[in-house]
């Protein structure tokens, strides 16, 4: 399956010297990108596939706004196994 994250920008100049100590550019910009990938995307319940946030359907009960399960599963293109 093909990887469908956009790739995170790197760090200017300025950005990196505000970096903590100790902290290398490396580290940094996988932070970076696993707090961006954490904002689009979720794991879903049942098929356990980290999907983006449009392939959730809605619910406003819940903090993060989106189902547990993703539309595909939801629809009953995945059964879980009882």
């Amino acid at each position: 399956m093909r990887e469908f994250w956009p790739r995170v920008r790197r760090l200017s100049k300025a950005e990196l010297e505000s970096l903590p100590p100790g902290m290398s550019r490396t580290e940094a910009e996988r932070l970076q990108e696993h707090t961006f990938r954490s904002r689009i995307s979720k794991v879903c319940n049942r098929c356990g596939e980290r999907k983006l946030l449009r392939d959730f359907h809605r619910l406003g009960t819940v903090k993060d706004g989106r189902r547990p399960e993703c539309k595909q599963c939801r629809k009953g293109g995945i059964r879980q196994a009882l």
